[in-house]
């Protein structure tokens, strides 16, 4: 995998740009200046949902296994174990497609234009989407959070199983020879 913008749970959102150097520009909570990269937003995007162990289009037909209706404009949980969902602000293939992190939004406010996305840091973020199309996609990521935070794989936590694990009589072993061997 080539170097890419780690995404974390600082990111607060990843915009296109227009210029040859640079195709994204990501803002972090605690960035005082934005940060520029050569990969467009939604390559950024798909890179760290690999990052974190999975796909984009898994991760969308996930999303979209629980919630057919988020078709358009899917939000996508880049880290469902971190709690990181990103939301698209187009559709994600258009070039002027930007990604907000769900949870650093405080608000959005009616603006000319658009909406100014307000972070919970103080930063602003015009974008020019309706107000009411930013608030559908917060009220699908927070949905969608509830839905990661209430299934199956969360109920299981994976130290639980490997309590479980220490509790058996077991060898593991490496050809012939064991290496490990618990007994009761």
């Amino acid at each position: 995998m080539s170097p890419c913008y780690k995404i974390t749970d600082k990111t607060m959102a990843i915009l296109p740009v227009g210029s040859p150097k640079n195709t994204s520009k990501v803002f972090e909570s605690d960035q005082k200046k934005t940060l520029t990269f050569k990969e467009m937003p939604l390559s950024i995007i798909e890179k760290n949902c690999l990052r974190y162990f999975s796909s984009y289009n898994g991760r969308r037909a996930a999303v979209l296994y629980h919630e057919p209706n988020y078709k358009m404009k899917t939000p996508i949980p880049i880290s469902s174990t971190k709690g990181i969902i990103a939301f698209p602000t187009q559709g994600p293939s258009r070039i002027d497609c930007a990604w907000i992190f769900y949870n650093h939004v405080a608000k959005i406010v009616k603006r000319e234009g658009g909406s100014a996305v307000i972070f919970k840091n103080g930063t602003e973020l015009f974008q020019p989407v309706s107000k009411n199309t930013l608030f559908g996609q917060l009220v699908r990521c927070h949905n969608l959070g509830h839905m990661i935070e209430s299934s199956e794989e969360s109920e299981s936590p994976l130290s639980a199983n490997l309590l479980d694990l220490q509790e058996e009589s077991m060898t593991i072993r490496i050809g012939k020879n064991p290496v490990i061997s618990s007994k009761k």
